[in-house]
């Protein structure tokens, strides 16, 4: 999950306000969610609420310098549609040692806000002796324009093409495919539309093999490194978190790993020590995946970009990063898909919706699984646990095991895949936890 504000600034209109400027952390709403308060966002300033479970705004490190200076908050909503309280600066500011306490006043409103309007004054008199009577009140029309609420477009520039997307390249016969519901429609209008999985449809969870045999043991890591501050603001935390995959993977090896806000998925390897055995790869958005060549073989691997964040909090899209591989014993083959859902926590689905989300996500699996195939679906989903997007998921995968942090934005999901253990690593420096998930795959 990247912490970042609600609403990212518009800097392109300027207005300088005489409000004072807050510490952050003296805000009555700051001690109560600091993540919330952009704490961790590279800006080190925010237009703060004074309503509890509210998002603040972030500057970002572009226009965080000149915060002080120039902002508009005070003419700035936050996601409730009211307006922000004030300005405020975290520490690590360099002009933090401008900003006061707290006081208990919230900042002026714009004059424009507070000054009524006079009203016009009467038309002059004029010379002509002929008036005309008053236009009668227009008929009411059905064409009469009203105000809606706006719905949420995508950002992504002109002409961009989402990946994986076409429902032909790559996609083999032998694949389950995809079928959706008529009629159905998702974040409609949008790059990211999706119609409902048609009835009967399924990724290979109606068709597992018999749980007979001996079966195929399979250990799979999710973790969110929590990269641009673990490894960008600390330097790495004395390889805290490089350890943490070390040490479990010398215990019993992972056979599948995957990493979200991850930059650099052979950095990860190298310093845990493993580079020698595990492959990694690391298309688009951060989300890095790496399988144990040593145990198995290649087959396909790719990403599709799925969802798009919420203006709210918007970063750009969201992808599932894939690797269908086979191991080199058995020849049982695993579809492993990683994804990095879109933000803020509290929209799931971002513009795309939280249904849209998950049928593009059980769109790829529907195109990329075999039929016979053991699927393997793990992430950072930016969603709370009780969200729709997880929801519709279940109807068609096992939730496998889900994480603490952030009400359950961490989980795994498998269409075949028997549990055998679950086991929390940890942190190892991040702001979520190393989750690992024994399976036994048939």
């Amino acid at each position: 999950m990247r912490f970042a504000s609600a609403a990212r600034l518009d800097m392109a209109v300027f207005e300088k306000d005489d409000a004072p400027i807050y510490k952050c952390e003296t805000i009555p709403t700051f001690a109560a969610d600091p993540v919330k308060a952009c704490e961790r966002d590279a800006g080190h300033a925010a237009c703060f609420s004074l309503t509890a479970d509210t998002f603040w705004s972030c500057p970002g490190t572009r226009h965080g310098p000149d915060f002080p200076t120039w902002n508009h908050c005070t003419r700035q909503h936050d996601p409730n549609g009211h307006l922000y309280a004030g300005a405020c600066l975290h520490p690590e500011h360099a002009m933090y040692g401008t900003a006061v306490d707290w006081d208990g006043a919230v900042a002026p409103q714009p004059a424009e806000d507070r000054r009524r309007r006079a009203p016009a004054p009467p038309p002059p008199p004029s010379d002509s002796r002929r008036r005309r009577a008053p236009a009668p009140p227009s008929p009411p029309s059905d064409n009469r324009r009203r105000r809606h609420a706006h719905a949420e477009t995508s950002r992504m520039a002109p002409g961009w093409v989402p990946a994986g997307r076409d429902g032909i390249s790559g996609i083999s016969g032998d694949a389950i495919g995809w079928e959706i519901e008529e009629g159905t429609s998702f974040g409609t209008g949008l790059w990211c539309e999706a119609g409902r999985p048609a009835e009967g449809w399924s990724p290979g969870s109606t068709t597992c093999p018999e749980r007979v045999g001996e079966p195929v043991q399979v250990r799979i890591l999710t973790y969110n490194l929590f990269w641009w501050n673990l490894f960008g603001v600390r330097g790495g935390n004395g390889n805290s978190a490089g350890n943490l995959i070390h040490s479990s993977n010398e215990e019993a090896p992972f056979d599948f790993m995957g990493f979200q806000e991850c930059s650099d998925v052979q950095h990860v390897l190298n310093t845990a020590g493993i580079a020698h055995d595990f492959t990694g790869y690391s298309p688009a958005n951060a989300i890095g995946l790496a399988w144990n060549r040593r145990v198995w073989r290649e087959l396909e691997k790719g990403y599709a970009d799925v969802a798009e964040d919420s203006h709210l909090q918007w970063y750009g899209v969201r992808s599932a990063v894939w690797a269908r591989l086979q191991h080199r014993d058995t020849g049982k083959i695993a579809l492993v898909v990683n994804h990095h859902g879109p933000l803020p926590t509290h929209v799931p689905g971002g513009i795309c919706g939280p249904e849209a989300t998950a049928y593009n996500i059980l769109r790829l699996i529907g195109e990329r699984a075999h039929r016979g195939d053991a699927v393997f679906l793990i992430g950072d989903f930016n969603a709370y646990e009780d969200a729709t997007t997880f929801s519709e998921l279940q109807k068609y995968l096992t939730l496998a095991h889900k994480g603490h942090a952030f009400r359950g934005v961490d989980e795994f999901y498998t269409n075949c895949g028997e549990v055998v253990d679950t086991e929390n690593l940890g942190t190892g420096g991040s702001d979520h936890e190393a989750l690992k998930v024994t399976f036994n795959m048939y």
